[in-house]
């Protein structure tokens, strides 16, 4: 295992490191290996704070074939394959993803709510997303339009049914980053973004005509 690592002294540092020297057998290729960069991205599923610790990664057949200390953000070239990732740190339970080389490019976020750090910061707790619809027209036959939030630092994801008066509501989640979409049948309405900053955070959507 040959390993390259750049890093700068400060927190908001990224860590380029560069592996190589992995034979075909790692990854299960036959013949000729290609390759892909998996760039982590390690941070609080809130965003914006950047995470460090130990990251090992293992081949299907569950050899370590890549350990490194990093922070923020790393690029690893690997072989196509499948592997795990896991990131530990004196300060968090280990995060532990599988990850699948099968591209050029590929983003893995390693992410964990800041409640499951052990150290003092404020305790955020559940968290709730209102969104607001105007006006409220199904585009579909049926009539209905559903809410859908998905995160952007977590695997959260879920969906509500958009009552009579527009009113969606997403109750005890994680504070943090999310995506909210509008949908009617097969008919993606509108994308909006939303950051938590409050127990309470309202999102008015605006829809677009059924025409357009």
């Amino acid at each position: 295992m040959v390993t390259g690592t750049l890093m700068t002294p400060y927190s908001l540092s990224i860590a380029i490191v560069v592996f190589a020297g992995i034979s075909a057998d790692v990854s299960g290729q036959t013949g000729p290996a290609r390759y892909g960069d998996v760039t982590f991205e390690l941070v609080f599923s809130q965003g914006g704070v950047q995470v460090s610790g130990l990251l090992d990664i293992y081949s299907s057949e569950g050899s370590n074939v890549y350990e490194e200390k990093v922070m923020g953000e790393t690029t690893v070239h690997l072989p196509y394959g499948i592997y795990k990732a896991r990131l530990s740190g004196s300060v968090f339970t280990p995060i532990v993803r599988d990850v699948t080389v099968d591209s050029k490019d590929t983003l893995v976020i390693l992410a964990e709510p800041l409640r499951n750090f052990a150290f003092d910061a404020p305790a955020t707790g559940p968290v709730e997303i209102r969104v607001q619809i105007r006006p409220v027209k199904s585009c579909s036959p049926a009539g209905v339009l559903w809410a859908k939030i998905v995160g952007v630092y977590s695997d959260y994801a879920a969906e509500r049914r958009i009552a009579p008066d527009g009113l969606a509501v997403f109750d005890s989640i994680d504070d943090g980053a999310y995506v909210v979409m509008i949908a009617a049948a097969s008919r993606l309405r509108a994308v909006e973004s939303a950051s938590t900053k409050m127990k309470v955070t309202n999102v008015e959507i605006a829809l677009k005509d059924c025409s357009q």
